[in-house]
C-alpha cells in the first residue's frame, strides 16, 4: 500500500450537550470529512458527517460515508493511523474502509 501524505483526517463541531448515562447519545450532523481514494488522494466526503456524542462519558463516535470513490485495485482497502500516521481529533482509533465498488466509510472513536 502506498504511503499517504496529507492533513488531519476528520474535523467535527464541539459536542457540549449534557446527557444522563442511560440516555442514548446525541447525534449531530456536520459537513463531511476528509477521506482517501485508492491512490491515497484526499477528498471531502459526499455525505454529512454524523457525530454521536455522550458527554457524560466523554466519548464521541464520528462516521462518514461516501459512494463512487475511485478504487481501481479491485480490492478492499483499509486506511488507519498505522498506515497513514494521521489522527482523528487527536486519537489514533480510526479506520476507513474502501470497498472494490467505491463505497467508503470512516469511523473514529475519541474521548474528551
Amino acid at each position: 500500500m502506498k504511503k499517504i501524505m496529507g492533513l488531519v483526517l476528520v474535523t467535527a463541531s464541539a459536542c457540549s450537550t449534557s446527557l444522563a448515562y442511560a440516555e442514548p447519545a446525541d447525534v449531530l450532523h456536520d459537513t463531511g470529512c476528509i477521506q482517501f481514494d485508492s491512490n491515497g488522494i484526499r477528498f471531502l466526503s459526499d455525505s454529512d458527517m454524523k457525530v454521536y456524542a455522550n458527554s457524560e462519558e466523554g466519548n464521541i463516535k464520528i462516521t462518514c460515508r461516501s459512494s463512487g470513490v475511485f478504487n481501481d485495485t479491485g480490492e478492499r482497502l483499509v486506511y488507519n493511523f498505522a498506515n497513514t500516521g494521521f489522527t482523528c481529533k487527536g486519537d489514533t482509533r480510526w479506520e476507513q474502509v474502501l470497498t472494490p465498488n467505491g463505497s467508503a466509510i470512516t469511523r473514529c472513536h475519541s474521548n474528551f
